[in-house]
């Protein structure tokens, strides 16, 4: 059950997270639990980046192309889900809407179903319930696919949140607890002695605590820098559209190599995502909506009278191989990392929150953090890292 506490405001805290989205608000929500003072700064508003313009989907994109470290701390964020959320929404009164909707993985081409075949073993080993559907059998799972579809592997218990729901309903449960935000604070560097970090600086000020958490999502990599460390974050853009229809309309969460759709509760239709190197630039543009209206015609042209209501983007926080950086940072005894969650942040939100937390407070964290070290050697993998073309 969560408690509120009642804390001296001047009160150094014992771990200061710079990044308010999803991955730093859940830390601190997960280290009040454990009696530790927690603080988040943050350059804008909580959870309006990353943790705000994902689709929420509960699965890595292909998980059988990652190393299994990964897909052991996804099911451990998956066992953690129901009751994360259960107690989220009663501190908060916000419900995030997990939903197990399903997700398929439509085949139009022969060739296609090659580069599904590690799927089953992998679904397997790892627990995940898996069908491998004939055509008739994947429209009648999605009766919105294209009709020429070949057939589909499907898992039927694959699950979605919608993500800012889930980011205010961290938020409530956070300063339920007793966690501070400070929040329009750019962090601008650090101060060190030594090994230690021993403040923060931000535009207007500096902030001190005994430990330091840098999960501050695509600025990671240079804030990183700041801190005498070289951290490869970077912002990988993905333009997204928002449908309406009908609640219903569409059932499953629908994922091919070109684009997702997801299928929200209230009947809107999230379709996603470019993947650009494109910086920090927000814009959307023509060419984002061509593709992913383009990518929604060919997979699921039922859906052609949907409204567009609205167009966005947001920044993965990218990285070489497509995995998370997760620890201490090497030469700095109280500075560690949750950052590079790139497309997978919200699956691994809670578990990436219990196992820090879990090292801010000096215990053994619940699953192996080895393959996520800060401090490994960077290795592309086109499949998973940064997209090929700038």
């Amino acid at each position: 059950m969560t408690r509120a506490t009642h804390r001296h405001p001047d009160a150094l805290p014992d771990v200061l997270i710079v990044g308010g989205g999803i991955i730093g608000t859940l830390t601190a929500v997960a280290l009040a639990r454990r009696g530790a003072r927690a603080a988040v700064v943050e350059r804008g508003e909580p959870c309006r980046e990353a943790s705000w313009a994902g689709a929420g989907i509960l699965s890595p994109i292909y998980p059988w192309l990652y190393p299994e470290a990964l897909s052991r701390l996804v099911n451990r964020s998956l066992a953690l889900y129901p009751d994360l959320v259960a107690e989220l929404t009663a501190a908060s009164g916000v419900d995030p809407q997990l939903r197990a909707t399903g997700l398929i993985i439509p085949v139009f081409r022969a060739a296609e179903w090659a580069g599904l075949a590690p799927a089953l073993p992998w679904s397997e080993r790892f627990g995940w319930p898996v069908r491998r559907l004939k055509g008739p059998e994947a429209r009648e799972a999605e009766p919105c696919l294209a009709e020429g579809v070949l057939g589909a592997v499907f898992w039927p218990e694959v699950g979605q949140i919608r993500n800012p729901r889930l980011a205010r309903a961290a938020q409530g449960t956070a300063r339920a607890l007793g966690v501070t935000f400070h929040t329009g604070e750019e962090v601008t560097g650090f101060e060190r002695e030594g090994g230690r970090v021993t403040a923060v600086r931000t535009r207007t000020g500096r902030l001190a605590a005994a430990r330091v958490l840098l999960a501050a999502g695509s600025w990671s990599g240079a804030l990183a820098e700041a801190a005498g460390f070289e951290l490869p974050v970077a912002p990988v853009k993905g333009q997204i559209l928002l449908l309406k229809a009908e609640p219903g309309r569409l059932r499953r969460i629908v994922k091919h190599d070109r684009a997702y759709l997801v299928p929200r509760a209230d009947g809107r239709i999230l379709v996603g995502a470019t993947m650009e190197m494109a910086g920090f630039d927000r814009r959307t543009t023509l060419e984002g909506l061509h593709f992913l209206s383009g990518a929604l015609l060919e997979m699921a042209p039922a859906l052609a009278d949907a409204e567009v209501e609205r167009h966005w983007t947001g920044f993965r926080p990218g990285t070489p191989d497509g995995l998370p950086y997760l620890g201490r940072l090497p030469g700095l005894d109280n500075l560690y990392v949750a950052t590079g969650h790139y497309r997978n942040g919200v699956i691994l939100a809670p578990a990436t929150a219990e196992a820090l937390a879990c090292l801010l407070t000096d215990a053994a964290p619940p699953v192996a953090l080895d393959a996520f070290a800060p401090d490994r050697p960077a290795q592309a993998h086109a499949a998973l890292g940064f997209p090929r073309t700038a």
